[in-house]
């Protein structure tokens, strides 16, 4: 613990991983902070909740990131304006008139 900022451990010690990926920040779920970092995460690319969440645990470990990520996609716009389902319009039925293939050529031969 260095400058009152919480890390999180773990057994990857030796991987080949900086400092910041095997020991992420430790921020509260209720926090501005980790609003703001789940926020802007997921605003580089309006991703999906799961991938937020791989993306902000690259740096960061937030308890309750899932719930957090999924306030954030909700309360997108952009997000909710793709979200919407697109409306089909309903179409009748076409008369029986109107169903055969051809209909005989009809030629009027009582004009002068």
């Amino acid at each position: 613990m260095k400058k009152k900022i919480v890390y999180v451990g773990g057994r990857a010690d030796n991987a080949h991983f900086t400092y910041e990926r095997r020991h992420p920040v430790l921020l509260p779920k209720d926090h501005h902070i980790s609003f703001l970092v789940v926020q802007h995460v997921h605003e580089q690319g309006h991703y999906g909740v799961a991938t937020t969440i791989a993306k902000v645990r690259s740096r960061y470990w937030i308890v309750g990131a899932t719930k957090l990520a999924k306030t954030v996609k909700f309360r997108c716009v952009t997000c909710r304006r793709f979200r919407q389902k697109t409306e089909t319009q309903l179409i009748a039925n076409l008369p029986l008139e109107r169903m055969a293939p051809f209909t005989p050529p009809v030629l009027d031969k009582n004009t002068p």
